[in-house]
């Protein structure tokens, strides 16, 4: 049986690490880093960097992460989802 988001998070940072470890399991090519601390001391937020083609997906499954965690242990990770450039964009 798996533990509850309540039984594994017990911190922000540990909010944010299921969050991230969550989206890299459903979408093995993105990349993800914990921002600073935010303006409120009860928030976090993650930085997630997804392909253009599937970055919409993301941004919505991350929201839906963020509003899943709050409910259940009262921390809010905000997430803040990119598209990746693509190696071509980024030699210019």
């Amino acid at each position: 049986m798996q533990e509850s988001l309540k039984e594994r998070i017990t911190d922000h940072i540990s909010a944010a690490e299921v969050l991230m470890a969550q989206i890299r399991s459903e979408f093995p090519g993105v990349v993800t880093k914990v921002r600073p601390q935010l303006l409120a001391d009860e928030d976090i937020g993650v930085e997630i960097y997804a392909p253009k083609d599937i970055w919409q997906e993301v941004d919505m499954r991350a929201a839906e992460l963020s509003l899943q965690i709050q409910l259940e242990t009262g921390i809010f990770v905000l997430p803040f989802v990119y598209p990746m450039e693509s190696e071509s964009e980024k030699r210019r």
